[in-house]
């Protein structure tokens, strides 16, 4: 029976459990301008040139380069204007000697040509054009497979896709591309004194923000997320909704009814399913009650119901569980930072404090919020970094302190 009085873990211990959890790879195929975001699962080999012709980058004139060798602003070679070559077409006459065309950016260079001034250097007629001096081979041509060439592994195994991954993929004619999948992660809030946010409010209830705000931390990493809303606090009724999240999903994530109170069934809920348990309790504030198990090769987090408790465990542990099933970097940014403030409580665990984090004049600064309540998650607003602080240790203003963010950007 999994019990809520296990002896708490360390928190650096449930951060290295997490991080050393198998995850069984999955991958799908899917449409490349719907893969931002997403990691590569395959090499892209390319099995084109590109340009698949030599090319003008710019807007100008084509012609021998041997024909120009002796040109100079007092004494400009003046060349025969045989075509005009807008972008897409492609001439049909060859340049020889004394000859030049006319070319436009993105146009193919025709036969006969070995170099191009661009207009800006040049004085033109219709019929003949000037060019002031040498120009060398090749000057102002993109050759055939210069950017890519047939064969070539493009993009990498395991790169994140990005717009310029997106722009190559499109250049290369591959429509579809395989990648990891993007975990489907079940969300939902237990308690029976939850109102919706569309509920008439009512003496004793509270709204429920767990559940949304934990759906939207799902989706800033990717996951596919179903948002099942609120559960009352009922035995049978959180079985049924276990089994119901399990199937569809490969992350059911619920929050609260995890403490030892009369109505806190999440426990025993868990264990009627047969959930593996990994660990119950850690040793920390706020979070220190969280369950992480496994259900065959689904993961089952049930997180504190305090809001910011909640949020907190969601960023150390879910958080790296739904980038592993992705192929991506589970680590979060560490920087060191000066302290503007200090935090002058000793605990008996070790505390998670959320501060803002700024760089200013070549170094980091970071304030603590002064509300570090579990239950109050208005003080994670405008927060975007975090300051574990040892059990049994203060840190004091103007200190050296490791920072964590919270976010990517």
């Amino acid at each position: 029976m999994i019990i809520n009085n296990f002896l708490p873990i360390e928190l650096k211990d449930a951060r290295k459990i997490v991080d050393e959890v198998d995850i069984e790879e999955r991958f799908e195929k899917i449409y490349f301008n719907d893969a931002l975001k997403r990691v590569l699962a395959e090499d892209i080999v390319s099995q084109v040139n590109i340009p698949s012709f030599d090319k003008s980058p710019l807007d100008g004139y084509a012609f021998r380069k041997e024909d120009v060798e002796k040109a100079t602003k007092e004494s400009p070679i003046v060349l025969e204007v045989i075509d005009v070559i807008m972008a897409g077409e492609v001439s049909e006459k060859s340049v020889f000697e004394g000859q030049a065309v006319r070319i436009m950016t993105g146009a193919k260079v025709p036969n006969g040509a070995n170099c191009i001034v661009r207009y800006e250097d040049t004085e033109f007629s219709e019929k003949e054009v000037k060019i002031f001096s040498p120009i060398g081979k090749n000057v102002n041509i993109v050759k055939l497979g210069e950017d890519v060439k047939k064969g070539d592994i493009i993009i990498k195994k395991g790169t994140v896709i990005t717009p310029a991954e997106i722009g190559v993929l499109a250049s290369l004619g591959i429509p579809f591309v395989k990648v990891f999948k993007s975990p489907v992660v079940s969300v939902f809030a237990t308690g029976s004194e939850l109102l919706d946010v569309t509920d008439e409010m009512e003496d004793g209830k509270i709204r429920n923000s767990n559940s949304y705000t934990i759906e939207q931390l799902g989706k800033m990493y990717n996951a596919d997320v179903i948002q099942y809303g609120k559960v009352e606090d009922d035995l049978d009724t959180l079985v049924d909704m276990y089994e119901k999240a399990i199937r569809n999903s490969d992350i059911v994530i619920s929050t609260g009814g995890i403490s030892v109170g009369d109505s806190d069934f999440v426990l025993t809920a868990l264990d009627k399913i047969g959930v593996e348990t990994i660990f119950t309790r850690v040793s920390a504030k706020p979070g220190g009650h969280v369950f992480f198990g496994k259900y065959k090769n689904k993961f089952i987090f049930a997180l504190s119901g305090n809001p910011a408790a909640s949020f907190m465990n969601f960023y150390l542990y879910v958080r790296p569980i739904i980038l592993k099933m992705q192929n991506k970097n589970v680590d979060m940014l560490k920087v060191k930072s000066e302290l503007i403030n200090g935090f002058e409580k000793k605990a008996k665990v070790d505390r998670i404090l959320r501060a803002n984090t700024f760089y200013k004049d070549g170094k980091y600064f970071t304030e603590l919020e002064e509300r570090q309540e579990s239950g109050v998650l208005s003080t994670m607003v405008g927060k975007n970094s975090i300051v574990i602080v040892p059990k049994e240790t203060k840190i004091s203003k103007g200190e050296i302190v490791e920072v964590e963010f919270l976010y990517e950007n």
